[in-house]
């Protein structure tokens, strides 16, 4: 599941560029909200600790291209550890263009349910894009259309890799959501630690709402994960993510098992994820006097 799901998903992040243009708070100009520090309450802890974590309130749009077969659930998995396994395999997938486009995207479709998608590039070149046609990964996965660039460069066995894809839009539906994602990422591995660095905006198309994960950054080493950023939620405001203690996982796309994320909103307010091998327990401090509370 790794490699080939980054080829699609690192479209999903924005830095500023993709056919968009960057407001003053370095901010795309489809998120129109709250650019103020989000006053983390009971009412709106988990709506923030979700979006922090998924990139919008209600699931995630990394689930849209995925192998069959993929393993783990998907409980606590965060959006940019979804992200960092899709790089992974695009990093693979740079080898790939110097092969025949025509063999590539033959090749291609035979992953997922429905709908196909191709891969064209100039044979020996690092850079290639791939456009994906009412594509779905299973049965029961949202459809996904659109067009994605990458570029990079990968060493033997994919071990090591440079990579950076990047949308100007792409959309994904399910039977009751819509969105469009528009954005850039960059991923990096010297074969013991992977950073993953990335930007995105995601426009709910029904509730007509743009949320954003900005600076997002994962690094990953051995079973230590660290997470930081900066999640915008157009009614709350953002909240700023730090990593309290490092989540162990046992792979950079499996379920953390502990540690702990902390999220920082206004006049001290904060909120904080404490995982376990089950998924995670959300507590809040709404006073910002250090007294944590659980969240129902």
């Amino acid at each position: 599941m790794l490699k080939k799901l980054l080829l699609v998903l690192t479209g999903l992040l924005l830095l500023g560029g993709c056919g968009s243009t960057a407001t003053q708070d370095g901010l795309p100009a489809s998120y129109i909200g709250s650019t103020s520090p989000a006053m983390i309450t009971m009412s709106n802890a988990k709506r923030l600790a979700d979006g922090a974590m998924n990139g919008v309130q209600m699931g995630s749009p990394v689930d849209v291209v995925a192998k069959p077969a993929a393993t783990g659930n998907d409980k606590t998995i965060s959006l940019l550890q979804r992200i960092a396994v899709i790089a992974q395999e695009a990093g693979a997938a740079t080898a790939e263009v110097t092969e025949p486009a025509k063999r590539l995207a033959s090749t291609a479709t035979t992953y997922g349910y429905s709908g196909d998608y191709t891969i064209s590039g100039t044979p020996g070149s690092s850079s290639a894009t791939i456009t994906y046609h009412h594509y779905q990964q299973t049965s029961t996965a949202p459809t996904l259309d659109g067009t994605f660039s990458f570029s990079g460069v990968s060493g033997p066995g994919g071990t090591t890799f440079s990579l950076s894809m990047s949308t100007s839009s792409a959309t994904y539906t399910d039977s009751s959501n819509s969105y469009t994602i528009s954005g850039t990422f960059a991923m990096n591995s010297d074969g013991s630690t992977t950073t993953l660095t990335a930007n995105l905006a995601i426009t709910d198309n029904i509730a007509l709402r743009t949320t954003v994960a900005k600076d997002y950054t994962l690094q990953f080493t051995g079973t230590s994960l660290s997470f930081t950023g900066t999640y915008y939620d157009p009614i709350y405001g953002y909240v700023t993510i730090a990593t309290a203690t490092p989540l162990t996982a046992a792979s950079i796309s499996a379920d953390p098992t502990a540690g702990r994320i902390l999220l920082s909103g206004a006049f001290g307010t904060k909120a904080r994820l404490t995982f376990n091998a089950t998924g995670y327990g959300l507590e809040a401090d709404t006073a910002g006097n250090g007294a944590f509370v659980t969240v129902p």
